[in-house]
């Protein structure tokens, strides 16, 4: 009994010191842990928990999540704007913030080449924008928001990162749950209906690891100076510049050197030509004999040199200490489904902000007149819609100017001491101008309207600050101001059910139609080879379509796709079209693992489902493509068939126009700010 008890002692004293051992393993950072840590899974800060009752949306639990995404002046060398950084060492494959941190807003038809209303005004606008908007990169479901074309506007983390074609580390995702969420609204039973994106924002992944203390990069593709890139690269450190000064360098140190680097007598580097004369190239050259022998005392090949001079000579280290004192949170939201009915997402707090904190920047970009947000039809005259993106923006009554924050922000709700909507105590938190982190924004405030025209680039920013104490799980409100309230109660008051006889009695959202990627085919979206025949190309629902993952290939230039058929076709044998104008299908499958969530833009092509062959197998007809090249079977006329195409392949989209976002009567209407904060001289009205 007496060994037992002393085996039993042993074996706690030993697992109180593997635990200790590890906690010291787990708080030191040290990067040679890090590997291990990371494949047994182990978490180095509380994540946030949340748990629901089934029937209400309010929280019942949230652990407290420490910040480690700070939005903080630029470690770029040069560049006088804000960055990403991280406080905490990420690993390879780790997600930034656990989830998307704002939402993605589709802006339809950026680029009419028709005249409509305010031509120059819309083209100044879209010059400003192009920049940061996404064109590329824009997930499908997107994609197909609007026949006329769309972008992507993706605040927060698809807004904020700087660029860098070496030292980049993320690589944004589409939300593998649901990234086009058309239930968070009910089209028949809610006046909210459209009234704000369904669309997530993307996740971003650490593609490599990242220590702490870091600049978090993105490479936006601007990696040569002769590219027709934005203004902004003729100034940045791209590609090019650092390979001209590794090899510069490396010719100098390398082990077969050919030549040595010279010195004044204080011992500052004499640059030879032509480096003394590459503006760019020349900043990243060692400037003195010690940072030469540094540099010299490397374990470095030609290779590596590019990256180690982005990390020391093309940007400024900084500590995590440094990011703290100079910085502001960016974890302090996190979306979720609003408490408030008919608002969709809100923002809702990770940790706990004290009143009178900042709990979110919102630098902002400018339009000069909110008349460019209207839509009109093919000829350019008649007005049909406005574009979303007004909702996400604030104006003052009496101005036409719109200032849109780039921020999560958007998350935040409207609740107003007059209704108290979101409960007894009114909103939580209010805005106000940036109060002295961004100086630039200091100054564009100060100008006049014609002024701020001028601009070309973003300058304005905002902050969102708690008039209250807020606690880990609570929705942050803000009020919209008084014209908001009174447009939104007008709506809902004259607000009608969108029904049409045509619909299905059985409605289907395209998110419930998502959720499982192996379920036999929705029966109204299948055609079959019968109504081919006769001619029907299209299932006839009103809403949803099918888009199958589909590429061109050398088989798109079968000859038989270049020429009609020397007879009609569609008098044919289903077994003689097959045996025509069908390929094996067996290879259209996403490139990566995880489905719709990893694929690429424009890898969807409008389909058919002909019929079911297997449990998992069906026959499909691809469609032309909107934004590609005209395939010789589509210019011909001739059907493109594919068997034992895989289910997992096909993906529900909502057809063009057709989206919430597109009815009529939507409710659409700016955030109204306060009258002493709208800058006086910009009341145009």
């Amino acid at each position: 009994m007496e060994s037992r008890q002393q085996l039993l002692m042993t074996l706690a004293i030993l697992g109180v010191t593997l635990y200790c051992v590890f906690l010291s393993l787990h708080q030191s950072g040290n990067s040679q842990d890090k590997g291990v840590l990371g494949r047994l899974g182990f978490l180095r800060s509380s994540p946030a928990v949340t748990q629901r009752n089934e029937g209400n949306s309010k929280l019942t639990h949230f652990k407290e999540r420490q910040c480690t995404i700070y939005f903080a002046p630029s470690s770029l060398k040069g560049f006088p704007g804000y960055g990403i950084y991280t406080t905490r060492d990420l690993w390879k494959g780790e997600r930034i913030l656990g989830g998307p941190d704002g939402v993605s807003i589709p802006v339809e038809q950026p680029r009419r080449r028709t005249d409509f209303p305010k031509k120059d005004l819309v083209q100044k606008w879209t010059r400003l924008w192009g920049d940061y908007w996404w064109g590329r990169g824009v997930p499908d479901h997107v994609m197909y928001e609007d026949s006329a074309g769309v972008v992507d506007y993706q605040i927060g983390f698809g807004f904020l990162p700087n660029h860098h074609c070496l030292i980049d580390s993320l690589d944004p995702q589409y939300p593998p749950n649901a990234p086009y969420e058309d239930s968070l609204a009910q089209r028949f039973e809610s006046p909210g209906a459209g009234a704000f994106s369904y669309s997530k924002g993307r996740e971003f992944i650490s593609f490599k690891d990242v220590g702490a203390g870091e600049e978090l990069f993105m490479n936006y593709g601007w990696c040569k100076h002769d590219q027709r890139g934005p203004p902004w690269t003729k100034d940045a450190f791209l590609t090019e510049d650092f390979d001209r000064a590794s090899t510069y360098i490396w010719l100098r140190i390398g082990p077969n050197a050919v030549a040595t680097f010279n010195y004044d007598d204080a011992g500052n580097v004499i640059l030879d030509p032509p480096m003394s004369d590459d503006r760019l190239a020349k900043q990243l050259v060692p400037s003195t004999k010690q940072e030469v022998q540094e540099l010299a005392a490397q374990p470095l090949t030609r290779k590596d040199l590019p990256i180690y001079l982005s990390k020391h000579k093309g940007v400024n280290r900084r500590t995590t200490e440094w990011i703290k004192d100079n910085g502001m949170c960016l974890e302090t939201m996190k979306p979720r489904t609003s408490t408030l009915p008919h608002a969709g997402q809100g923002g809702f707090a990770q940790h706990k902000v004290k009143q009178g904190d900042i709990i979110v920047p919102a630098p902002a970009l400018h339009i000069m007149d909110r008349a460019v947000l209207n839509l009109y039809d093919k000829t350019g005259k008649t007005k049909v819609g406005v574009r979303l993106l007004l909702n996400y923006c604030f104006s003052h009554p009496k101005s036409t100017v719109l200032l849109c924050p780039n921020t999560n922000a958007v998350l935040i709700n409207h609740c107003s001491h007059r209704k108290k909507q979101c409960g007894p105590e009114g909103p939580n938190a209010d805005i106000r101008w940036s109060s002295g982190w961004d100086e630039t924004s200091n100054s564009w405030r100060k100008m006049s309207l014609s002024e701020l025209g001028q601009q070309e680039h973003r300058g304005l920013s905002f902050e969102i600050i708690a008039t209250r104490d807020i606690n880990p799980g609570d929705e942050v409100f803000l009020d919209y101001g008084i014209e908001w309230e009174k447009a939104w109660e007008a709506h809902v008051k004259k607000w009608k059910s969108p029904k049409h006889p045509s619909l299905p009695k059985q409605w289907i959202s395209a998110k419930e139609a998502n959720e499982d990627s192996e379920a036999p085919i929705l029966k109204e979206l299948m055609v079959g080879m019968p109504n081919l025949q006769k001619g029907k190309e299209f299932a006839t629902d009103p809403y949803l379509f099918t888009g199958c993952v589909y590429w061109p290939s050398k088989a798109d230039n079968d000859p038989v796709y270049k020429k009609p058929p020397a007879d009609d076709w569609n008098t044919w044998k289903a077994t003689e079209i097959l045996e025509e104008f069908s390929d094996d299908g067996e290879t259209y499958h996403y490139w990566r693992s995880g489905g719709y969530a990893t694929h690429s833009d424009g890898i969807h092509w409008p389909c058919s489902v002909m019929w079911k062959e297997s449990h998992s197998r069906y026959v499909v007809r691809i469609h032309q493509q909107p934004w590609q090249e005209t395939m010789p079977w589509d210019e011909n006329g001739t059907p493109r068939l594919l068997y034992n195409y895989p289910r997992s392949s096909i993906h529900y989209f909502v057809m063009p126009d057709s989206s919430d976002q597109h009815l009529p009567g939507v409710f659409r209407h700016p955030l109204v700010m306060k009258d002493e904060v709208f800058p006086e001289q910009w009341k145009n009205l």
